[in-house]
């Protein structure tokens, strides 16, 4: 299958969205894919995966019927193709061992695409085997040249897992660094909440809030509402722990 020239124009920067950590940016551009060319069942499986990532799982849900619907004839897409319809399906019912087999499989298909291994890092990392994600997201980031921040994020909120602070905030600096050469402001926000989290766990509250409100900030300045969510339920639990359950209730 060939999609038109236009539907892969916006499919492609929907995957780079995906690539960068810019969930809320691939969602509309995928959504235009899908808009010109309906039958496109990978931009439909892609948007599965951003809505996922945006916590809208009945969306994802959608676009994954979708996506499979198309699919069921697999003449109809190529093989690496079939394996992504087939993680993005597993991933969106958290069927994360099933992902990783099939992520492993487009690995093996795709060795020099540094977004397959952050995918598989993702994927083992919940399935709970964090030191083979922390593997492939270290491969991921020597395959970019450590020019791609997604797997310093990732890394870094493993690092955070494994309470090893000093890691994770090294890998979040980079990756802030990277994302905001991009030009990519919701992946620097996604890193401002997370160095909050982190500042959280350790007791520190006013620098976590400071983070956390610049993520907010930022999220408000895109109109991009999951980050919005996240970063108010991040504030409301940061004030409710310090036992200020009417600040905590407002941001509820």
């Amino acid at each position: 299958y060939q999609p038109s020239a236009a539907a892969q124009k916006w499919y492609d920067l929907g995957t780079d969205g995906l690539s960068n950590g810019a969930f809320y940016q691939a969602s509309k551009a995928l959504e235009k894919a899908i808009t010109i060319d309906k039958n496109y069942a990978l931009a439909h499986a892609r948007l599965a995966q951003a809505w996922t990532e945006l916590d809208f799982t009945d969306r994802a849900k959608d676009a994954l019927i979708s996506a499979t619907t198309i699919a069921s004839d697999r003449s109809s897409v190529s093989p690496i193709d079939a394996l992504y319809v087939d993680a993005i399906r597993a991933v969106v019912q958290r069927d994360f061992d099933e992902a990783v087999k099939s992520y492993t499989e487009i690995a093996k298909l795709s060795p020099d695409d540094s977004q397959v291994y952050v995918d598989l890092g993702y994927a083992y990392e919940h399935s709970g085997k964090i030191e083979q994600a922390l593997e492939n997201y270290t491969k991921a980031s020597s395959l970019s040249n450590q020019q791609y921040a997604t797997p310093y994020l990732r890394a870094g909120i493993v690092y955070h897992r494994k309470q090893e602070t000093a890691k994770a905030m090294e890998h979040f600096d980079k990756a802030e660094s990277l994302y905001t050469a991009a030009s990519n402001n919701e992946g620097v926000g996604e890193v401002l909440r997370q160095r909050g989290i982190l500042f959280r766990d350790r007791g520190q509250y006013a620098e976590a809030r400071t983070q956390v409100e610049k993520s907010l900030n930022a999220a408000r300045a895109l109109g991009n509402e999951a980050q919005q969510i996240n970063a108010l339920l991040e504030l409301s639990y940061l004030h409710s722990i310090q036992g200020q359950t009417t600040e905590a209730e407002q941001f509820a």
